[in-house]
This record gives C-alpha cells, sequence and structure tokens, in this order.
C-alpha cells in the first residue's frame, strides 16, 4: 500500500471512530432523557463494554500497523473538534 494511501485510510479510520463514538452517546443520551428511571448498571455496562470494544480495536489496528497513529489520531481529533463548534453555533 503507497504511503499516502496509508495515511489516508489511517485518517478515514480515526474520522469512523470517531462518528461511531459520537453516534453511541448521542444514542445513550436520547435513551436516558426518554426513561423516566434510568438504569445506571446498564450504562455503566453499555459504556465499559464500548471502551473495551475501542481499547481492542486501537490496540489492534496499531499493533498490526495497519493505521499510521499520527493520521488516525488527526481524524478522531478532527470530530471532537466538530462536536465542540457545533456546541457554539446557535440553531
Amino acid at each position: 500500500m503507497g504511503q499516502t494511501l496509508h495515511w489516508s485510510a489511517s485518517f478515514g479510520a480515526g474520522l469512523l471512530l470517531g462518528i461511531l463514538n459520537w453516534f453511541f452517546w448521542k444514542g445513550q443520551t436520547k435513551r436516558l432523557l426518554s426513561q423516566t428511571e434510568i438504569r445506571w448498571g446498564l450504562l455503566l455496562f453499555l459504556s465499559l463494554l464500548k471502551l473495551g470494544a475501542i481499547g481492542f480495536l486501537l490496540w489492534f489496528l496499531l499493533a498490526q500497523k495497519i493505521v499510521d497513529p499520527v493520521f488516525f489520531l488527526t481524524g478522531f481529533t478532527i470530530v471532537v473538534i466538530a462536536i465542540l463548534l457545533k456546541g457554539f453555533v446557535k440553531k
């Protein structure tokens, strides 16, 4: 795989993981706000399961040198910055 393609794939993987993480928390927040009684045990379990899955995925991708850490982190960070900026924009 060419170096540019490797960097692009790493950047794309970081974007994808950041977006999936954001959708997970967005769904959790909507579910929490719609419930009258919050089931903290389930929330904790799902959060730890997600954390473990992301941790394993990161370990696998970095240990096998499938992604470049700098570009992967850059893609993930752009999602975080976009979410923060979206919070400051008035509707």
